[in-house]
Formats: C-alpha cells, structure tokens, sequence
C-alpha cells in the first residue's frame, strides 16, 4: 500500500507539471516534495470537541481542539516539505457552537502557524467588528516560529513578522488560568504597553498577542 501510494503521488506530480498541489487527506510522508500545500491535521468541527470520538480516543477525529494541536505540533514541516495548510477558521455565529475565545484562537493560530489559510464563512455576512479581525490579517505576511513551550495548558509562542517579534500566549484548557508575561516591555492592543512579568488572566481557551 505504501508503494501504491507513492506512485500515486509521483503520477499527480507529473501530470500536474508547474501547477500547485494541494494535499488534504493525505498521508503525509508520500506527500513530501510531491505538494506544494498538504493538510496537517483533521478536519475542525462546529464545536470544540466531538464527543463520541474523544471517548474512543480517535486520533483523527472530527475535532477543533485536535486540528490546532496538529497546526503547532506540526510546524517543523512547514517550508521544509510543503506549507502547512491548517483546516479552516469560522468567525460567524451562524451554524457555529464555537465561543468567541474559540474562534479567535483558532483564526491566529492558523495564520500564525499556516502557509495557508481559508475560511468556510459567507464574509458578506459578518458585521464591522468581525470584519475588521478578517481584515487584520491582510497582507499575509511569514512568520517565522522562534519557540514554542507548553506548561501547564498553556501555549506561549514566540514569533517573528516584518522583523518585529511578537508573542502569542493560549489557554488551552477548560478552567481560567494565571499566566505571567516574561521579562521585558510588551504592547498590547487592548492594553497598551504593559511590562514584564505582568500577571495575566487567560479565560478557558482565549489567546492574546503581544508586540
């Protein structure tokens, strides 16, 4: 089967000449070299979890939580075999179970971690402020990933764009958690500047990025 699936993607590599491949649903390790963008983890849900399947512990479940998980954990493939493309984000309210932590989270850690990126939301329909966060990622601009670390359900990240270094922090747990900013001076949006060391509140699943 590993042959088979091999030749499969030599064959869609040579009869596609120059033109981009995008894997989904893919085994990965065939997929190397052969895409020029390959799917990296599951397919996201309405909600967060999906039960049945997390009780049975499958792997590749329909799962939210389980998509960003695989968007970080794997990061070292991107540009070095293809771009990662992450499942979609949602931003909408409609047909959507996701909370707005949620949906925020999984929109920055999708562009800061995808070489892709797509939405499965009508945009028509979103209103000003939703609009102006879909806004805020345009131009795509690369990011490169300098650390990551993961305490206690928290995922601190530290990135560079446009040659600046910003810091991503997420609480990926179901309880309100205590989360303390390193040394140095941080610019928050929200906030303004805000130094080091500074004791923060993430609520369950909510993410901040800091300058």
């Amino acid at each position: 089967r590993a042959q088979i699936m091999l030749e499969v993607m030599d064959f869609l590599d040579e009869i596609c000449g120059d033109k981009a491949i995008l894997g989904c649903g893919v085994p990965l390790a065939p997929a190397f070299g052969k895409v020029e963008y390959c799917r990296i983890g599951p397919d996201i849900g309405k909600g967060w979890e999906m039960g049945s399947g997390k009780m049975m512990n499958m792997r590749e479940r329909i799962s939210t939580k389980n998509a960003i998980e695989n968007v970080i954990c794997r990061r070292h493939l991107h540009d070095q075999v293809f771009k990662n493309d992450p499942d979609v984000f949602m931003l909408r309210d409609d047909k959507c179970k996701l909370d707005e932590h949620q949906k925020h989270t999984l929109f920055l850690i999708n562009h800061v971690f995808g070489g892709l990126t797509f939405t499965s939301d009508d945009i028509s329909e979103y209103d000003e402020e939703t609009m102006d966060l879909y806004k805020s990622v345009f131009p795509h601009h690369e990011k490169e990933i300098l650390n990551v670390k993961q305490e206690d359900g928290i995922y601190e990240v530290r990135f560079l764009m446009l040659k600046s270094e910003y810091l991503l922090a997420t609480n990926f747990t179901d309880d309100k958690q205590k989360y303390s900013l390193p040394g140095g001076k941080y610019y928050y949006r929200q906030r303004g500047f805000v130094p080091g060391r500074t004791n923060l509140e993430l609520e369950p699943f909510q993410s901040h990025v800091f300058l």
